[in-house]
């Protein structure tokens, strides 16, 4: 409903959101979740460098699915 409108103040402020159902144990498990986004941001940069492009088509494709399911749950 307001999706929309949540993912383009948290880009322009810099801020990651949920876009779906927060996944279980958000709050209890939040140390977790962090180390998960950036490892995600980390994994997002990678696929824009040289190192990305000498590996094979089933790892690049690996890698992409990987990013695509954490981009899903964390945006």
């Amino acid at each position: 409903m307001y999706a929309e409108e949540i993912r383009e103040l948290s880009a322009k402020h810099g801020v990651s959101f949920l876009s779906h159902k927060a996944p279980g144990g958000f709050i209890t498990n939040f140390d977790t979740f962090k180390t998960r986004i950036g490892s995600m941001n980390k994994m997002s940069s990678f696929i824009d460098t040289d190192a990305f492009e000498s590996l094979t088509k089933k790892e690049q494709m690996i890698h992409k699915r990987k990013l695509a399911k954490a981009q899903k749950v964390y945006e």
